[in-house]
């Protein structure tokens, strides 16, 4: 994860659960996030359509602190800024809404900006649960959203969707995204699925293993013995020649050897 790129600052690599290193990176999405949203409001004089909301009011710069528990983002705002820091066309950072005391509807507000994204502009969707699962996070809900994020780190970060478009990105050569290349963070792109060498079949190596052989059995119109004994009470042979000189094997005694050898 390059969050020297993300945050601007130079981060020391950590080695971290999963867990931590998916809250880390939204922290740092979140303040990278920050800093555009800060830029865009001084920009100009603060002018401009984003500048003020649907009532004519200035939209205020959030202050959003870092992200230490997953129960942090059951009100749906970093989740959301998550998606606008990578997808500012589609989810404008100001469709967001954030309060120091978030309330029930904004949550769900903002957990449908997430749910909208899914379903609408990414290749497949990931959010798999209902807005009140995140919004009251209860049992096992959490490895849920662990999972989701998981989704939305590949599709952002691994193998970004269509629609990512981070700052930086424009700057990259219509090469850098072909087959076999790696992306502006070292990361090959699509993992090289159209490069894989041609694996080539398993060749048979008893082809002659599991069919009968005219020449294995003895001739004449009687029937053949048994070579475990006379097929008394005491045991049964492990295989018998027919009348017309094929050789009976139990069914599953050709695949047993293949494994064998």
């Amino acid at each position: 994860m390059d969050l020297k790129r993300i945050s601007g600052c130079s981060v020391a690599p950590t080695v971290q659960h999963h867990e931590a290193a998916l809250l880390n990176w939204i922290s740092h999405v979140c303040g990278a996030l920050k800093k555009r949203i800060d830029y865009e409001l001084t920009a100009n004089g603060g002018g401009g359509a984003a500048a003020v909301d649907e009532y004519g009011q200035r939209h205020q710069s959030p202050n959003v602190p870092p992200v230490r528990d997953f129960r942090e983002l059951c009100d749906g705002v970093c989740l959301a800024y998550l998606i606008s820091y990578y997808c500012p066309k589609l989810v404008p950072w100001h469709s967001v809404k954030f309060n120091h005391v978030p309330t029930i509807t904004d949550s769900i507000h903002n957990i449908l900006i997430v749910s909208n994204f899914s379903e609408r502009s990414l290749p497949y969707t990931v959010f798999h649960m209902s807005p009140e699962d995140i919004t009251y996070m209860r049992g096992s809900m959490k490895q849920n959203l662990v999972v989701l994020l998981a989704d939305l780190f590949n599709l952002f970060e691994i193998h970004p969707a269509k629609c990512v478009c981070y700052p930086g990105m424009e700057q990259q050569s219509p090469d850098a995204m072909g087959a076999g290349a790696t992306n502006e963070h070292g990361i090959a792109h699509r993992r090289g699925f159209a490069n894989q060498p041609t694996i080539a079949a398993i060749p048979d190596l008893r082809p002659g293993l599991d069919s009968p052989s005219s020449s294995s059995g003895g001739g004449g119109s009687g029937s053949g013995t048994s070579s475990g004994g006379n097929g008394g009470a005491g045991g049964v042979g492990c295989s018998s020649a027919s009348g017309n000189g094929a050789i009976n094997r139990p069914p599953f005694q050709g695949l047993a050897l293949i494994y064998l050898l």
